[in-house]
């Protein structure tokens, strides 16, 4: 990655002294920095102090039918010695991408060296180590992407190759996925359609193959129509296999899988849900039959267990109040799962607007949960505007009190600062600046 930011840097020089570039060449970037205190490592950080820097540069020059883009991140890094510290940068974004015609009178296709933003799908389909990607080659209604990189965390000579064709038909649409991991195949088609005015049907099937002879699959297909300008009905069917984690599915910023993904695996069922608008209550009920061959911790099991779950859920303003509530019963305990009920009132005064929130939470039978919170803006010292409060008191379900308070601030000169206490995780101080250009 070094060696390619090297390369992407020279770039952006040469564009910078090349007087025929010169009239389209646009330059942009931010340089962010940070800093944050924790009084006691929790799992957002270790204890202490710790910064960050990042700088992105990127230009790009030509139009939107022939363009050049080059974009570089980076951040120092500071290792502390025996008699000073040594500081390195950590590049941790690098490309050149070029868009134009590939072929005389084609159509723009993008093509792209270096770190990659694959996204052809959540299940199979998420790649963002280095390579080459191209995508935008079409002909008619069919459209073609592929990329070809090196990822360290899988084995052997640390190869990816995936490709996705897409057909977008009249009221209807198609993609095939296919990525090859070290010889190792991950599939998906998927579906989607409209057949008639307010009916949407679609339907994904992927697989992943393992090192044994079982290949883990996923199958999914959901329906909505819209009865009624304020009436919606959906109903799904899902079975996923609990070994079903290819190495290119979807995960956040914080490293969290994919949702559906994590909260459906090694389950096999149906759900029936309907929506509607009455009075000004919005209503909401769903069933959920399905079958679960995993624990509560993830771990297979022998034999699947049985659920039979109902939910149903409203939400309405009632004289300038937001009230909502929801519950989710067990059909086969007969008893319920989790119910909450909230209630905010917003308050706005010359320079003061606040929203101070009760919820109750009640987990089974008898473990409830109440958190009283309030999140407000002040303006009333025309030197700080727009400082911003927030506080709760929460007594959890062991009856113990746990609290919680903070407040913020952006200064007019882009320094923003925030200062939070929890009784659990301690204090914790932040602070940053951005500069873009």
């Amino acid at each position: 990655m070094k060696k390619l930011a090297v390369v992407l840097s020279a770039l952006l020089v040469a564009a910078l002294s090349g007087p025929a570039l010169a009239a389209g060449f646009e330059l942009s970037g931010s340089l962010e920095g940070g800093f944050t205190w924790r009084q006691q490592a929790t799992d957002e950080g270790p204890r202490g102090l710790s910064t960050s820097t990042e700088l992105t540069i990127g230009a790009q020059t030509g139009t939107a039918e022939r363009r050049l883009r080059a974009e570089v991140t980076a951040s120092p890094v500071w290792y502390p010695g025996l008699t000073d510290s040594v500081a390195s940068v950590n590049i941790t974004r690098a490309f050149i991408e070029a868009t134009g015609q590939l072929w005389r009178g084609g159509a723009p296709a993008t093509a792209r060296i270096g770190s990659l933003d694959v996204a052809y799908s959540p299940y199979i389909g998420q790649f963002a180590e280095e390579g080459l990607s191209i995508s935008g080659i079409g002909y008619g209604p069919v459209g073609l992407s592929a990329f070809a990189g090196r990822d360290v965390a899988v084995s052997r000579d640390n190869t990816v190759v995936g490709a996705q064709l897409r057909a977008a038909l009249p009221q209807a649409g198609l993609a095939a996925t296919a990525l090859n991991v070290n010889g190792r195949y991950d599939l998906e088609l998927a579906a989607a359609a409209m057949p008639v005015p307010g009916v949407t049907v679609s339907g994904i099937y992927a697989r992943s193959e393992t090192s044994g002879s079982d290949v883990p699959q996923l199958s999914r297909i959901d329906a909505q129509v819209q009865l009624q300008p304020d009436l919606t009905v959906a109903a799904g069917y899902r079975k996923v296999w609990n070994t079903f984690m290819p190495v290119y599915r979807a995960f956040d910023e914080d490293g969290n899988e994919y949702g559906w993904l994590a909260d459906n695996r090694g389950e096999h069922g149906v759900t029936v849900a309907v929506n509607t608008v009455q009075r000004g209550v919005n209503l909401a009920a769903g069933v959920d039959l399905y079958d679960k061959w995993v624990d509560e911790d993830g771990r297979p099991i022998a034999a699947p267990t049985q659920h039979r779950e109902i939910a149903l859920a409203a939400a309405t303003h009632l004289r300038g109040a937001q009230l909502s509530g929801s519950t989710q019963w067990d059909l086969l305990q007969r008893a319920p799962i989790e119910s909450s009920l909230s209630v905010a009132y917003p308050v706005a005064r010359p320079g003061l607007m606040v929203v101070p929130t009760y919820k109750a939470t009640l987990y089974g039978t008898d473990a409830v949960e109440h958190e009283l919170s309030a999140e407000a803006t002040v303006d009333v010292v025309p030197q700080l505007p727009g400082i911003g409060l927030s506080g709760r008191l929460t007594r959890e379900t062991d009856g113990q009190l746990t609290w919680g308070a903070g407040v913020r601030y952006t200064a007019p000169s882009g320094l923003s600062v925030s200062v939070e206490h929890d009784s659990v995780d301690g204090a914790k101080v932040e602070a940053g600046l951005k500069a873009s250009f």
